[in-house]
């Protein structure tokens, strides 16, 4: 297993689990660590592997040795495509399978991975022709999160320097998710809800992201881009109180939350969703489909203002939304299936490379 982010990051809150509950007496584990980055979740992750190797950061071809010299039957990426040492590693063919899942949520276009494990409720129709690798629709998720816990004290608005009486619309994401596409649509909300605030998270990175956003927002909505907040980065369990507090929380629509879509649902806050044409963009609604509440899945853009507006103005309606959400969510979490699943695949893909075989999508 090879990546950059087996660490308290999005990647590792996805593969953690996968990687504790794969069986043993089937699979040796052999982590290929892509960063120096260590917390207490690196130390969980290797401490469920049977070897990790550091690799040389320094030189690809060193890098490609090190795995070579482990002679794995499956070379498995959990993300391909955030950083460098990783996406080049995959043109080499090191092992006789090759996968990459989700953790970045688009295809490689790398000839020498074999498979795209993904899940049935992320793929629409005919999205075979999405990847330039073989696609893998399991019933599950390709992952084993664990649920986050509720801080026992919310904070209220003052905490976070927030105004009182007025529509909290709450899009968490990272700020290069925001398409120009979006700033459209985020203006017509503020447009339809005079006194609303949009609240976004600043990048960390200087202010960069946040810049240049808010240059296009003063450019696509006029004054309304005064109403626009950003908070800093927050620790988690302010930010999960921040997920808690806000009347309407909305999806980005080309490239939809994923964990935070998680970690919001296990609280019961309901997010407005627009799904898009590629699994990036679908996340979140593949969410409520496998919960089975559509309540707030959008169609179009007009659908999408609506639907927010009326989350954060009808108090009943959004209680019940929340009420059902966190009775349902159980099932986005630790889900062992899943896990099975992954194991019949890994067996089943390198029967097959052994018999030449590599499936067509």
């Amino acid at each position: 297993i090879a990546s950059a982010f087996l660490h308290s990051q999005t990647v590792g809150r996805l593969y953690r689990g996968i990687i504790e509950n794969l069986d043993k007496d089937k699979f040796e584990i052999v982590i290929f660590r892509a960063s120096v980055k260590r917390d207490e979740m690196a130390d969980a992750i290797d401490a469920a592997a049977a070897k990790v190797v550091a690799l040389d950061l320094g030189s690809l071809n060193a890098a490609r040795k090190q795995i070579a010299a482990e002679e794995p039957d499956v070379l498995f990426y959990p993300d391909i495509g955030m950083t460098t040492l990783t996406f080049f590693l995959a043109f080499a063919r090191l092992a006789p399978v090759q996968c990459v899942s989700w953790g970045h949520g688009v295809t490689t276009g790398i000839p020498n991975l074999d498979y795209f494990i993904s899940s049935r409720y992320l793929e629409p129709p005919g999205a075979e022709d999405h990847y330039s690798e073989n696609l893998v629709r399991l019933d599950g998720f390709p992952m084993y999160s664990l649920a986050p816990g509720l801080p026992r004290n919310l904070p209220g608005r003052a905490h976070y320097g927030l105004p009182e009486g007025v529509a909290l619309y709450l899009c968490p994401h990272t700020l290069f998710k925001f398409h120009p596409d979006f700033d459209r649509t985020l203006g017509a909300l503020l447009e339809r809800d005079a006194d609303g605030r949009l609240v976004l998270i600043t990048d960390g990175f200087g202010g960069a992201w946040e810049n240049k956003l808010m240059e296009r927002f003063r450019a696509a909505f006029g004054a309304a881009a005064e109403r626009v907040i950003f908070l800093p980065r927050q620790v988690e369990s302010d930010f999960h109180g921040l997920l808690a507090l806000a009347d309407a929380i909305i999806d980005v629509p080309h490239f939809t939350g994923g964990y935070t879509s998680q970690e919001a649902f296990a609280f019961g806050a309901p997010i407005v969703s627009w799904p898009g044409e590629f699994m990036r963009g679908r996340v979140t609604c593949a969410f409520y489909r496998k919960i089975g509440i559509e309540d707030l899945i959008c169609g179009n853009e007009k659908e999408f203002i609506e639907t927010a507006y009326r989350l954060a103005h009808d108090k009943p309606w959004r209680d019940d939304l929340s009420a059902r959400i966190r009775e349902k969510s159980a099932v986005l979490f630790e889900d062992p299936g899943v896990v099975r699943e992954m194991e019949d695949f890994f067996a089943w893909a390198l029967e097959k490379a052994e018999e030449g075989f590599f499936p067509l999508n």
